[in-house]
This record gives structure tokens, C-alpha cells and sequence, in this order.
């Protein structure tokens, strides 16, 4: 039996990877020209986008419709990153 202590650790950890990733995510995207109130957004749907794929790629095993789905989505970020304004930088 694990002790109840050791499923608090794994949540905990768990969370802190998780917020850890969009935090990197969110400064570069920021880095990038985000806009700051885009920002946590934005690193929201690339982390997500990215975790989402690898889980399909693990279940299915298709590599080619993943490969090309991410290729896809990296198109669609580029064409974001084109509306982001200097201006509207924090």
C-alpha cells in the first residue's frame, strides 16, 4: 500500500511540471511579440496542442497524420505570430 503522503507528492509534482511548461511556453511566446494579455492563452493551446499530439501518437502509432497535424499547427502559430503588433507588447 503507498501511503497517502505519496499520491500529495505526485499531484504536487505533476501540477508544478504542468504550470512549469506554460510558464516557459507563456515567456516565449512573450518573446515573440505576444501580446501579454494573449500570452497565457496562446501557451495554453501550444502546450495542449503538443501534449494532445504526443498522447495520439501513443495510442495510435500514426506517426504520419500526427507529424503532419503538428506540421499544420505550426503553419497556423505562424500565421498568429503575423498579427502580433510591437506596439501591443506589455
Amino acid at each position: 500500500m503507498v501511503p497517502a503522503q505519496a499520491g500529495v507528492f505526485r499531484a504536487s509534482a505533476t501540477w508544478r511540471a504542468a504550470h512549469d511548461s506554460l510558464a516557459l511556453m507563456e515567456s516565449l511566446v512573450v518573446a515573440e511579440g505576444c501580446p501579454a494579455d494573449q500570452a497565457p492563452l496562446v501557451a495554453s493551446m501550444i502546450v495542449a496542442q503538443a501534449r494532445g499530439l504526443q498522447l495520439d501518437l501513443l495510442a495510435t502509432a500514426e506517426r504520419d497524420r500526427v507529424d503532419r497535424s503538428f506540421a499544420l499547427f505550426v503553419d497556423l502559430i505562424g500565421r498568429l505570430r503575423l498579427t502580433w503588433r510591437p506596439e501591443e507588447q506589455a
